[in-house]
């Protein structure tokens, strides 16, 4: 059970990285030309998860693994 919690989660996180990954990049390309040259190559934008699909469907897979645990390992912890 936890198994299937632990590998939605790291799912979730490396998307969340590679999204993250390729803001950082495109925003340290933009500075770096802007200061260079000068020429304005576009702003530089704070991360935001963009969901789509795919995030969203992780999302609850996390969170549908997450209540099945919580749900699994109930009595251990009641009794």
């Amino acid at each position: 059970m936890e198994s299937i919690f632990l590998c939605g989660l790291l799912l979730f996180i490396i998307i969340w990285m590679g999204m993250l990954n390729g803001k950082i990049s495109n925003n340290t390309v933009n500075a770096g030309l802007k200061g260079t040259t000068g020429v304005s190559t576009g702003e530089i934008k704070p991360f935001t998860l963009a969901f789509n699909p795919f995030i969203i469907g992780t999302i609850i897979y996390v969170i549908t693994s997450g209540i099945v645990t919580v749900v699994y390992y109930l009595p251990y912890f009641i009794s």
